[in-house]
């Protein structure tokens, strides 16, 4: 998937101290929760990470397992971002000085895309960072087309790339999904259906890296086939 440059720290009245740094950076945002953000924001650190690049990973709120995933297919620490409990100024230095040193950063959104107050939404705009929705399509053919328009639509002038397809059960399903993408919104690629891919869950969400049987090969395998499926724009 391509991640274009953005400014991560730019210079602002809040962030004045900051010299502008310029790093790729990609928002992974969803229409809800379990959609597959994790997965696909794990498989996509793993695929660069693979290429030699250094990765830096950020998670949205207050989150302890979803790091522990992240941080394994990255290879870096992995650290929140909360606009409430933090404020935008610790936000941006973090991401300031994730930026002087990584070839990529990957922001995980929480929840939906413009979900709670402040949401991942805000928090993209804020930092201006593209973002991608990742959509579990299992059941989903072209009514894909009509939930990209609302998310691309629902707050005018809002970042966002284009929709990434989980969970696609063959390539007619694809092609399905393609016809129904309206104009102005872009199809980025997708993820086959493979229980291989899904990350285990429990009642508080997902299962710690540490507790997860061959975690390390299901992140490579998701990295390999998202590659496969869609190399020019990993």
């Amino acid at each position: 998937m391509a991640t274009p440059s953005s400014a991560v720290a730019s210079s602002s009245a809040s962030a004045s101290a900051l010299s502008s740094v310029l790093c790729p950076a990609l928002f992974i945002t969803a229409p809800g929760s379990n959609h597959g953000k994790t997965t696909v924001t794990a498989a996509l650190a793993r695929w660069h990470r693979s290429q030699g690049r250094r990765v830096r990973v950020f998670k949205t709120g207050p989150d302890f397992l979803d790091p522990t995933i992240l941080e394994r297919a990255s290879g870096n620490p992995v650290y929140q971002l909360d606009l409430w409990m933090m404020g935008v100024a610790e936000c941006r230095r973090l991401l300031h000085e994730a930026a002087q040193q990584a070839d990529l950063i990957l922001v995980e959104g929480v929840m939906g895309l413009f979900d709670g107050e402040p949401c991942s939404a805000d928090l993209a705009e804020l930092m201006k960072i593209p973002a991608v929705a990742v959509v579990d399509v299992a059941g989903v053919a072209q009514t894909l087309g009509a939930i990209g328009y609302g998310l691309a639509h629902y707050r005018p002038g809002f970042p966002l790339l284009g929709l990434l397809g989980n969970g696609v059960a063959s390539p007619r399903h694809e092609e399905m999904l393609r016809q129904g993408m309206p104009h102005g919104v872009g199809y980025l690629g997708s993820l086959p259906r493979n229980l291989q891919f899904k990350l285990p869950e429990r009642h508080l969400g997902l299962v710690p890296a540490a507790e997860v049987a061959d975690l390390d090969r299901g992140r490579a395998s998701a990295a390999i086939a998202s590659n496969q499926r869609h190399p020019d724009h990993v």
